[in-house]
């Protein structure tokens, strides 16, 4: 039992920093009274707008994707007059950002040194001006770019080109789909991410898996937009 549970370790403690962190950092957080950042009240605005069947871009407009309003209507059934869900959001988003950072870091190190160094990337990421007032589209981002970062590490760490799954190059693929989806002018890393798979594949004149390759990560994509699709087209 005490070895299955050594496997939670690094869970709890991602989430125990994230906590802490976010607490002190976002202004959702129940330290501060009010958030009174523009960009997070509209955000919020909109959600909890959706949540009511109220359409966004046709009743209400805000210039980031539908997504991030889903998030803060999420929030927003948790506490629907102040941001308390969306703080919680955060703490969930932030400690799958940590628990990704921290499975990159023990490829390169011991874990003692991973346990030392998340704390230090948690300050320097959460004094980030992206980062200012809390909720922002970049930090909800930031799980779905450290998870790809982490699988794009992994297939560098191969010799064989090809050595990237159908089912990560899908994931990956409907990762990018959610980024289009909360910020577009994000979706650059991902860019670069199929960008090194292609090129390594042109390397080894694999031509073929070039296109399948290609068309798997974009079929990701489209299952990620599909449902909006459905949605505003309702």
């Amino acid at each position: 039992m005490v070895i299955s549970l050594k496997k939670f370790y690094p869970y709890l403690y991602c989430l125990i920093i994230s906590i802490l962190f976010i607490f002190i950092a976002s202004k959702c957080s129940i330290l501060y009274q009010i958030n009174d950042w523009v960009d997070a009240n509209a955000f919020f605005t909109v959600g909890k707008s959706m949540m009511r069947g109220i359409v966004p871009y046709q009743s209400l407009f805000e210039q980031k994707g539908p997504i991030l309003y889903f998030i803060y209507g999420i929030g927003s059934l948790v506490s629907y007059k102040s941001f308390f869900g969306v703080f919680l959001l955060e703490i969930i988003s932030f400690s799958f950002f940590l628990y990704y950072a921290y499975k990159i870091l023990i490829l390169y190190t011991k874990k003692e040194n991973a346990y030392f160094i998340i704390p230090i990337l948690s300050l320097l990421v959460v004094s980030l001006k992206a980062f200012t007032h809390g909720g922002s589209a970049e930090e909800f981002s930031l799980p779905f770019l450290m998870y790809s970062f982490y699988k794009l590490i992994l297939y560098l760490k191969e010799e064989n080109s090809s050595n990237i799954s159908i089912k990560d190059l899908l994931i990956n693929g409907l990762i990018a789909g959610i980024i289009l989806l909360i910020k577009y002018t994000l979706l650059g890393f991902w860019f670069g991410f199929m960008l090194i798979i292609i090129i390594r594949l042109i390397k080894d004149k694999k031509y073929q898996e070039v296109i399948l390759k290609s068309l798997i990560f974009l079929l990701g994509m489209i299952i990620a937009c599909l449902p909006w699709l459905i949605y505003f087209g309702v």
